[in-house]
C-alpha cells in the first residue's frame, strides 16, 4: 500500500451566510457572491495565496500568517473579477457578485486531486491522483466533514468516542468520532483554544505512523474558539 500524507485546511460551508465551498482545478472560473459592505475572506485550502490581481476599485488585504485574502467591495453593485495565484502555482479566476444578502461571507477553494498530487505532500511514496485509493481517502474526509451518520452511508462504521486527548497545556483536544471502512480509519477531533493568545495549528502535530491525511477546518484559533481536525490513517491489521 502506497503511503501519502495530505495536509489540507477545510472550512465549514454548510451554514447559511457563512462560507461558500468550491472544488476547482487550476485556471477554472469560480462564480461566487460576496457582501456589499463587509469583508469577504478568500482561502485556498492547504495553499497560501501569494498574488491577487483585479482592475476593480476594491480593497484587498492579505493575512501573511494564513495566506488568506480579505476583500472589501466598497459598495460596488456590479460583478468583477479577481485573479489569484497560490503557493502551489495554481491560479483561479473569481467572478464575484456583490449581494446585500451576504454578511461576513467567506469563499473557500478546494484544489482538485491533481493540485494535491503536485504539492509538497510526502516523499514516502506516490498515489495516482484519481486512483481508487486516493478517492477513498478523500471520501472519508468528506463524510467526516459533513458529519455523516452511518445510517445514510453504506460500507462504513461510525463510532462515537468523545474522549479527551492530552496534547497541549490550556488547549482542549477531544476525539469525537471514528469512521471506518475495510481499508481506512478516520477520526474527528475538536480543538479548543483555552490559552490567552491566538494559536496556529500545525498538521505535523497530529502526524504519527500510518497517518495518510490531515485536514484542519480552521488552523488559526482565537481565544475560546473551537475547530475540527480530520485524520485518516491505515486501518490497523490491514
Amino acid at each position: 500500500m502506497n503511503k501519502l500524507l495530505i495536509t489540507l485546511s477545510l472550512f465549514s460551508a454548510l451554514s447559511a451566510n457563512a462560507e461558500q465551498l468550491f472544488q476547482a482545478r487550476t485556471g477554472q472560473t469560480i462564480n461566487a457572491s460576496i457582501s456589499t459592505k463587509e469583508l469577504t475572506r478568500i482561502q485556498v485550502s492547504g495553499f497560501p495565496i501569494i498574488k491577487a490581481f483585479t482592475s476593480a476599485p476594491i480593497v484587498i488585504k492579505k493575512d501573511t500568517v494564513t495566506g488568506q485574502l480579505y476583500i472589501l467591495p466598497n459598495n460596488i453593485k456590479n460583478g468583477f473579477n479577481v485573479f489569484i495565484v497560490d503557493k502551489n502555482g495554481d491560479n483561479f479566476n473569481l467572478y464575484l457578485t456583490p449581494s446585500k444578502n451576504h454578511v461576513g461571507d467567506s469563499i473557500v477553494i478546494m484544489p482538485d486531486a491533481s493540485a494535491i498530487k503536485k504539492s509538497r505532500i510526502s516523499n514516502t511514496g506516490t498515489v495516482k491522483a484519481n486512483s481508487p485509493y486516493s478517492r477513498n481517502i478523500n471520501e472519508v474526509i468528506q463524510l467526516m466533514f459533513i458529519n455523516m451518520d452511518s445510517n445514510y452511508v453504506s460500507g462504513y462504521e461510525v463510532i462515537d468516542i468523545n474522549q479527551i486527548v492530552p496534547m497541549w497545556k490550556n488547549v482542549q483536544v477531544n476525539i469525537l468520532k471514528q469512521y471506518s471502512n475495510n481499508l481506512l480509519d478516520g477520526f474527528v477531533y475538536t480543538v479548543t483554544n483555552n490559552t490567552k493568545d491566538r494559536i496556529l495549528l500545525d498538521e505535523a502535530k497530529f502526524f504519527h505512523k500510518g497517518v495518510l491525511a490531515i485536514a484542519i477546518e480552521v488552523p488559526s484559533l482565537e481565544v475560546g474558539d473551537t475547530t475540527r481536525v480530520f485524520i485518516v490513517q491505515e486501518r490497523v491489521g490491514e
